[in-house]
């Protein structure tokens, strides 16, 4: 009864404010017009037309019979939280309502007949582990099947139909090792077929028509030096180069122009014995020992060499020639790195060089 009141007196007043302006505009009279101007409500003395470009409101008549004031903001029932932590009804505006943080419902609506009391949450299905490692199903709530790190079925379902039984891990192709050395394939899981160092082919695979043959290792230009000292190249895995004691410039690296030349040979102080004295070059070792010299090692001057006292063969350079020097020549002698005649390789004929070096040189044999 109410609401239909309220809307019979809505529909008077508008029905009134056409009228009226309908009549102004047939007229060609002004009339009150209220505007906003600095944030309020203001009346001026306007033409229908003048008002509506100033998107006014125009009311008709004098400004001193209008009241251009904003109606109040309806009020309505708003439910809010209580300090004891349950809920009230209050009458207030929508705004009002939002700053409580509470639940407006409506406005012109009175708390008569409001149950503010929160709605229940929806019970459901719960999936949740035993004491004794099975599962069983209970009907609760979400957040108390969270609680116990069950798995919930959805709100309003129950536990009739439920098979709360963990779904089994699916199997899969999986390429393992075989004692022979080659490769079997075998279906398991994926965690399985980790732990046995396999590849899994993926869930549902199947063997037939899986291939376990692993893919053929890289190849790379490999440098392989003749017995005439010149280096060819060939392109083989890394593996291949190793066994050929070559060296391996890389995973799909070409023979192309220049991949086998060797860079310089690398220099050195050489100190060659004259009669009275003896002089310092810097030169390659072979130069060196064609000159009878001592060289002095890769990238040695002639300012930090003492002539009159060099070893070459003191490998690890603390001034004195023992066992020491052997043991560390033959770490990097296995290593690789122990180019001691400065031919940019390590091979047997630095091994021949160092032990010629230790029996022959002079100055190695103070």
């Amino acid at each position: 009864m109410k609401l239909r009141t309220f809307l019979t007196l809505c529909c008077t007043a508008v029905a009134s404010l056409l009228v009226s302006v309908h009549s102004a505009q047939a007229q060609g009279t002004v009339g009150a017009c209220c505007v906003r101007a600095n944030g309020a409500l203001t009346c001026e003395q306007l033409t229908p037309q003048a008002c509506i470009q100033r998107q006014g409101i125009f009311r008709g008549g004098p400004c001193s019979a209008t009241t251009c004031a904003p109606a109040p903001a309806p009020t309505g029932a708003c439910c809010v939280r209580t300090a004891a932590g349950g809920f009230e009804c209050v009458v207030v505006t929508a705004d009002a309502c939002r700053t409580r943080q509470g639940a407006f419902r409506g406005p012109n609506t009175s708390c008569e007949g409001v149950n503010c009391a929160p709605t229940p949450a929806p019970t459901g299905a719960c999936c949740v582990r035993t004491a004794a490692g099975g599962f069983e199903c209970i009907v609760v709530t979400a957040d108390v099947c969270r609680t116990r790190q069950g798995i919930f079925r959805g709100p309003n379902t129950n536990c009739e139909g439920v098979s709360c039984g963990p779904t089994p891990t699916p199997a899969g192709a999986c390429c393992v090792r075989s004692a022979a050395g080659g490769f079997d394939c075998v279906v398991v899981t994926a965690e399985v077929c980790r732990n046995r160092q396999g590849a899994f082919r993926g869930p549902n695979t199947v063997c037939e028509g899986t291939t376990c043959t692993p893919p053929p290792a890289p190849t790379g230009a490999c440098c392989v030096r003749g017995t005439d000292g010149a280096f060819t190249c060939e392109v083989v895995t890394q593996l291949q180069c190793a066994q050929r004691n070559g060296f391996y410039r890389g995973n799909g690296s070409a023979c192309g122009d220049g991949a086998c030349t060797p860079p310089p040979a690398p220099t050195g102080a050489c100190c060659v014995q004259g009669k009275d004295s003896a002089s310092c070059s810097i030169t390659t070792f072979e130069a060196c020992r064609t000159a009878g010299g001592n060289w002095g090692g890769r990238g040695s001057t002639c300012e930090t060499i003492n002539c009159n006292g060099v070893c070459s063969c003191d490998w690890n350079d603390d001034n004195r020639l023992n066992g020491e020097d052997l043991r560390t020549f033959l770490e990097d002698y296995r290593a690789g790195n122990a180019d001691f005649d400065g031919d940019n390789d390590t091979d047997e004929s630095d091994l021949r060089a160092f032990i010629n070096c230790v029996r022959l040189d002079r100055d190695c044999r103070r």
